[in-house]
């Protein structure tokens, strides 16, 4: 059994079917790695809950409502459950990146067949206001999307995000993807 700080992932042994069965073995070192809760959780959890680490800790996730999807955040956020008919849309990597410009890139997930529209959010890592895209329409599943930014500063990391929409509501927006332009 192993744990992913990073990702989150519990490794269990063929067997093991509740959490609150797990034995944890004193030598793994878990109090080294951050992580002192895993038998407080694992006394919590009840069938369907999830478990998922929050960097310093086991955190104990119940089960969303119907028709609803477990959606990642990355890695510094604990994923949500989103409701199943909502569009999400999903960053990639940004591509064409000079000193000045990028291409930023995203694809739409879940969306139920609606026609969809989307857009991004954009900054500077960590800055404190976004800059947000128009939204473009004519999307289905699996497109792919992309907004071409200029002006951006030489030698500078940023962060952006997408979104999705179709006539019956608005997803959440994505997890951050970063790049970095040119010096």
């Amino acid at each position: 059994m192993g744990l992913s700080k990073r990702g989150g992932a519990l490794l269990v042994k063929l067997g093991i079917t509740r959490l609150s069965e797990l034995v944890v073995d004193a030598d793994k070192d878990w109090q080294e790695k951050g992580i002192h809760n895993i038998g407080a959780v694992a006394a919590s959890m009840v069938r369907g809950d999830l478990a998922f680490s929050d960097g310093t800790g086991i955190v104990r996730h119940s089960p969303g409502p119907i028709a609803t999807i477990l959606m990642s955040r990355g890695e510094v956020a604990l994923p949500m459950w989103v409701e199943g008919y909502l569009p999400v849309a999903f960053p990639l990597a940004a591509i064409n990146i000079t000193d000045t410009a990028a291409r930023i890139r995203g694809i739409l997930r879940y969306d139920v067949s609606w026609t969809c529209e989307r857009r991004f959010r954009w900054r500077e890592q960590g800055a404190a206001l976004w800059t947000e895209t128009a939204w473009a329409n004519g999307l289905s599943f699996d497109d792919i999307f992309h907004e071409d930014l200029i002006g951006l500063t030489p030698g500078t990391v940023y962060e952006f995000q997408c979104q999705a929409r179709h006539d019956y509501g608005t997803g959440p927006w994505s997890a951050s993807e970063t790049f970095e332009t040119l010096v």
